[in-house]
């Protein structure tokens, strides 16, 4: 050995030739101190068993902890690799990833920095976020291929880049104790920093030819091994190589030895890539956006022209032709339009009861100072029945509550809401609708003949079943409106020629305002698009991956195992408790499809009591046996619910139903009812019969592989006005809580309405309540909140204040998620049938705001027909340094589609953030509007009981 190979050796040996990271730490095996999910990775895929269970033994058998006087303490090795935050000792423990527009550092006025994010924790941790976060930030480029298809490939081959990754994490030297390791991504290149010199004996020169092998960090290299994050030792600076390579790309450039630290640079080749991007706007997706465009009645010579029309006058202006033109505009949403002068859609029966209509939504939006009408075709559903027709064949539909419905007056049909229902005399107390909550009530009896309610889809097919119409108004609708995107296109295209020919151009003061032929088109300048978003693994039983949910249940089985069996609790009829006893061993046995509920979710189905009682007995009978229960393990009751109309039907909230279902869960016992359908009916539900009680009863069925890039904690926040005693409003607030895997870790809630002034102040202290219980278990640096309703910017301050409050240092993210939007996006690739993929990713341009399509063409999911859901999404940032590219917001709804509990499906619509909450949303209503509160069990907390 050479003298500075001698010398650096000894300095990486420190004062008593033990390697810096062998060395004892001042932290003693603490648990409380580990991070749970790396310390459970480890001990599984090692297996702590093979120690007898003994964590001490097994960390000091592996390096990970010494014994020094006395005590038990963790080496710097296992400081580092199991801690929540080693750098209390070790302070450069991280990886600072900085983005910068362009290929040059510049600095002061001219600072070039776009995005900068510090990402600390153990090191597997440090690993996988930096992952996920380097990925987001990397563009997608699209060629076309030999097939004349489109591909998308990443502008740096993943393989190689983490690889460079984790080498920096494994061989850098950590007793540089204060010097972090630093990414930079430029517009042509990224740059790797680690600190220190390579190893003793390593020469980068031979790293593209030979396999070479000096690990500094032998404890760590051995850890990330085992965990799977390094395969064999000699191959990783060969394998960056080669994907460099095979990615047509420059090959990796090493520093050369003797430096303080280790540079790597991995160069994209941008400058070829963008010239084979031209022309690729062809395949930019199309809006169902129509551009408005303003001109000047007179010209400037002529007449001072005014300011252009605002967005609230322009709204105002579409709504009014509309109206005067021969459309019908809902009273209510004010955005669905219905042309009067056609007729009703043919319905098999039923038709004097309900109308279907074709008919269009619509909306104004506003990007970059351009104003743009989205249209979008619809099938509305309208009841055609008073009040007096309805109780004449449904009596016991007036038990139910109505909401909104239209009122005869002075032989004028006006929007209102129905306040009491009065079956004495036949009348309603009727409130008529005002412009703002605001404005003064107006309050009159009607008589019930004069009275058309708004009824909701389940009392519509109540009505129609009750009055011997066998119509699946569901099916219906449905068959009508899921068109395929290029029948939908056409259809949208037709309604703009309409609305061309017979509402525009609009006149407002001194301009004329015309809608456009042609849809939007997804390009700049306007609009940015990014085609490709990743879909993630998904992990079950034996941290198998897979992509296919049921597959994956059905062939490597839950991710979670419980200890012991499920107790089940069966409650039906008489006639039909033969048939929930058979059910129950069929769900134990399994089916074709699904090979049972040992073999899926490595438990049993034990039935431990049978009640069989009336249905009007139910919960009676549940007031008798519920407070003996025992509730270790937590049993499930398993109901048979009927399916007669009326006072029984789900659609009545007064059910004893929800009697039952309110009753239980304030104390402690989680439910499933099972229909008539289901008994007869099982084996394509058994599936997912055996899921929802495998969920409720607090097990987890399967997780995302990788968590999500700048992410602890996701909050799906949600809240209900309602009225109370017909005239107060107030308000319930939840909320649904995921860590940054997207598993489920409680709810919270209000317990009873608080005034609506009082909102924001309770929302504060909620969320704040669910941040502080999470931050008791794990460290808290990146918050998000997802949100359906808007919130106003004294709102989110309020919450973000309350979040840091409990978590001073942690960065808070507020998405809200508008998927109630006509926005719809079509491709322009005639083979796939105008079918954009799921994760088509579109930015708006100079704006946070972003559309995304959370369904549409994918592998995952084959035969899907109809037009993607999209979503319009803003993201808010309170928190240090710049804002996170939105890329990171998208990849985060996209991914948290793929974790509903309640279906095997491969992916919801929704993020199960916004789709647990607006389940939760369902049940608060009923249960606040008919029992004046509700109060979920501490028991049932930490389940997802909403399923």
């Amino acid at each position: 050995m050479t003298h500075d190979e001698i010398t650096q050796l000894k300095q990486e040996r420190g004062d008593h030739g033990i390697p810096f990271i062998n060395l004892p730490s001042l932290q003693s095996v603490d648990t409380a101190q580990f991070h749970n999910g790396v310390l459970n990775d480890y001990s599984q895929r090692v297996g702590n068993h093979k120690q007898g269970g003994d964590l001490t033994r097994l960390l000091l058998n592996r390096q990970l902890a010494v014994e020094t006087a006395g005590q038990v303490r963790l080496t710097k090795a296992g400081l580092l690799l199991l801690t929540q935050d080693p750098r209390h000792e070790i302070p450069g423990a991280s990886v600072r990833i900085l983005k910068y527009e362009g290929r040059t550092k510049l600095y002061g006025l001219q600072n070039n920095v776009v995005q900068d994010e510090t990402f600390y924790g153990p090191i597997p941790l440090i690993a996988q976020r930096a992952q996920d976060y380097i990925r987001s930030q990397l563009r997608q480029f699209r060629y076309l291929a030999a097939d004349n298809r489109f591909n998308t490939v990443s502008e740096l081959p993943e393989e190689a880049w983490f690889e460079v990754i984790v080498n920096a994490l494994v061989h850098r030297s950590y007793s540089l104790a204060n010097e972090s390791i630093s990414v930079y991504i430029f517009e042509d290149r990224m740059e790797v920093y680690s600190p220190g010199d390579y190893p003793t004996g390593v020469d980068p020169k031979q790293f593209a030819t030979n396999m070479v092998s000096r690990p500094r960090n032998r404890t760590i290299m051995d850890f990330m091994r085992e965990i799977e994050y390094v395969r064999m030792e000699h191959e990783g600076t060969l394998r960056i190589f080669g994907e460099m390579q095979k990615a047509g790309l420059p090959p990796p450039e090493y520093s050369p030895s003797g430096q303080a630290m280790v540079n790597v640079v991995l160069r994209n080749d941008i400058d070829r890539r963008k010239l084979s991007q031209s022309g690729t706007d062809a395949s930019a997706p199309t809006f169902n956006m129509f551009r408005l465009e303003f001109q000047p009645v007179h010209t400037p010579e002529e007449t001072e022209l005014t300011s252009p029309p605002t967005f609230g006058e322009l709204k105002s202006a579409i709504e009014k032709t509309l109206t005067s033109n021969g459309w019908a505009v809902s009273s209510f949403t004010h955005d669905i339009a219905i042309d009067l002068s056609k007729s009703a859609l043919p319905l098999p029966s039923g038709s004097e009861w309900v109308g279907m209509y074709n008919s269009f939504q619509f909306t104004l939006q506003e990007f970059n100072s351009k104003f743009y009408l989205a249209l979008d075709f619809k099938v509305e559903v309208r009841s055609r029945a008073n009040l007096k027709r309805i109780v004449a064949v449904a009596p016991l539909m007036v038990r139910q509550r109505f909401g909104r419905g239209f009122a005869r007056i002075n032989e004028q049909w006006i929007a209102g809401f129905i306040s009491q229902v009065n079956t004495t005399d036949e009348t309603v107390l009727f409130e008529i609708r005002t412009a703002k909550k605001e404005d003064p009530k107006t309050r009159v009896r009607i008589p019930f003949v004069e009275i058309i309610p708004d009824l909701t889809s389940s009392q519509l097919s109540e009505l129609l079943a009750t009055s011997g119409n066998k119509v699946d108004l569901y099916r219906e609708r449905t068959r009508l409106s899921n068109l395929p995107s290029s029948i939908r296109m056409e259809r949208i295209r037709e309604i703009n020629a309409e609305l061309m020919r017979r509402a525009f151009p609009i006149t407002i003061r001194d301009y004329q305002i015309f809608l456009r032929q042609d849809a939007v088109r997804a390009i700049s300048p306007d609009f940015v698009v990014n085609s490709f978003l990743r879909e993630p693994a998904i992990s079950f039983g034996q941290q198998k991956l897979g992509q296919d949910i049921s597959k994956g249940l059905t062939s490597f089985g839950a991710y979670e195992k419980p200890d012991t069996d499920i107790p089940i609790i069966l409650m039906a009829t008489p006639e039909r408790m033969p048939l929930m006893e058979r059910l129950v061993t069929a769900l134990q046995i399994g089916s074709k499809r699904y090979t049972g509920f040992r073999n899926t979710f490595g438990t049993n189905l034990k039935v431990v009591a049978k009640y069989t009682v009336p249905f009007e007995r139910y919960k009676m009978t549940c007031e008798e046996i519920v407070p003996n229960l025992s509730r270790s393990p937590l049993p499930l009751m398993l109901i048979f619910m009927p399916d007669e109309r009326g006072l029984w039907s789900r659609a009545n909230h007064q059910s004893p139903y929800y009697h039952v279902k309110h009753y239980l869960l304030e104390n402690g016992i989680p439910s499933q009812g099972v229909d008539q359908n289901t008994l007869e009916n099982l084996e394509w539900k058994d599936l997912n019969l055996a899921l929802d009680i495998f969920a409720k009863t607090g097990h987890v069925p399967w997780v995302l592989d990788e968590g999500l890039p700048l992410a602890d904690v996701f909050i799906g926040l949600s809240y209900s006005s309602m009225r109370i005693k017909d005239t107060l409003e107030r308000v319930v607030a939840y909320v649904c809580v995921f860590d940054e895997f997207g598993r489920w870790q409680y709810y919270i809630g209000n317990t009873e309405p608080v005034p609506f002034e009082q909102r924001d102040v309770r929302l504060a202290s909620l969320i704040g309540s669910a941040v502080q219980r999470f931050a008791e278990h794990s460290s808290v640096s990146h918050v998000h909140l997802h949100h359906g309703h808007k919130l106003k910017h004294e709102t989110r301050m309020k919450i973000a204040n309350a979040i840091k409050d409990v978590a001073p240092n942690s960065n808070v993210h507020f998405l809200h998620l508008n998927d109630d939007n006509p926005v719809r996006l079509f491709s322009n690739e005639s083979e796939q049938e105008s079918q954009v993929a799921r994760g088509t990713f579109i930015r708006i341009a100079n704006r946070k705001q972003f559309f995304l399509a959370t369904t549409g063409k994918t592998d995952l999911q084959s035969g899907y027909r109809g037009t993607p859901i999209v979503a319009q999404c803003t993201p808010y940032y309170y928190g240090s340094g710049s804002n996170p590219d939105s890329i990171v917001y998208a990849q985060h709804v996209l991914s948290l589609t793929r974790l509903n509990w309640a279906s095997t499906r491969a992916f919801s619509a929704e993020p199960i953030t916004l789709l647990y909450s607006s389940k939760v949303a369902r049940y608060m209503n009923i249960f606040v509007q008919n029992y004046g509160s509700f109060s979920l069990h501490p028991d049932l907390i930490r389940t997802p009981w909403f399923l």
